[in-house]
């Protein structure tokens, strides 16, 4: 079934709130440098942490908030987080 996932992110603080801090510690912490295999027994015990980013990811991107996003590479930078987030 479809789940919805409520954002924490108003915006009212666009440019303050939107970075990849997030996405970094899940990655840090569930994807393995050497090999790229992800730790999905870990992540799904932690699964609020990824439904966090990509409840910002609904709220921030290239067509909603186009000041963050100026340049092609800051655009294919968020669309490529953005699928590697959904499909995980």
């Amino acid at each position: 079934g479809v789940r919805v996932i409520r954002s924490k992110y108003p915006r009212s603080k666009i440019k303050e709130d939107f970075n990849y801090n997030l996405w970094s510690k899940i990655l840090r912490r569930y994807v393995s440098p050497k090999s790229g295999r992800v730790n999905y027994n870990g992540l799904i015990k932690r699964r609020h942490l990824i439904e966090e980013f990509i409840a910002m990811l609904a709220v921030f991107g290239p067509s909603s908030t186009p000041c963050l996003f100026q340049n092609k590479s800051d655009k294919i930078a968020y669309w490529i987080n953005a699928y590697n987030a959904l499909v995980i």
